[in-house]
Order: C-alpha cells, then sequence, then structure tokens
C-alpha cells in the first residue's frame, strides 16, 4: 500500500503509519480466505459445457498441492472489523 500511495499521490509513507491509521479507523488486519470459483453455479456449468468438447486423451490434470500458495495472492488483507477478507 505504501507503493500505491507514492505512485498515485507521490507521498512516502511508511508501513506502520498505514497500520496505524487503519487500525484507529477500526480496520483490522485479517487472513485472507479463497472463496472457491466452484461454488458458482454459472461458471461450473460453462466449464463442464466448454470441457465437454473434448475427450479424456486430450485431458491432462496437473496438481498444484505441492506449489508455494503465497504466489498469486496475499495471506492478509484489511478490512472494517467484523468483516472477513476475500481475495
Amino acid at each position: 500500500m505504501a507503493v500505491y500511495l507514492f505512485d498515485e499521490f507521490d507521498v512516502e509513507v511508511t508501513v506502520p503509519c498505514i497500520s496505524r491509521a487503519l487500525a484507529s479507523a477500526s480496520w483490522s488486519k485479517k487472513v485472507s480466505r479463497r472463496v472457491a470459483k466452484e461454488r458458482n453455479m454459472d461458471l461450473r456449468d460453462f466449464y463442464l459445457h466448454r470441457l465437454s468438447a473434448f475427450r479424456s486423451y486430450h485431458l491432462v490434470y496437473v496438481d498444484e498441492s505441492g506449489c508455494d500458495s503465497r504466489i498469486g495472492f496475499r495471506r492478509t488483507g484489511w478490512s472494517p472489523c467484523g468483516n472477513s477478507v476475500s481475495p
């Protein structure tokens, strides 16, 4: 966020200063949780529709469970107290 403030407003702000400002506005740092896209019925139906054009020998699935989960999304984020964070 400090880089964003510098890029957009040309203001240098430290990370602790940002944390204090958000905490004083009743925002807290929370653990992000990813909401699965599979929960969306429209997306699931669209995926199955597109998948139906292929045969089983056309498909290759890769298990990414051993990959570094920190790449691609942040583990924490700021949100107002009482709300959850989902990237």
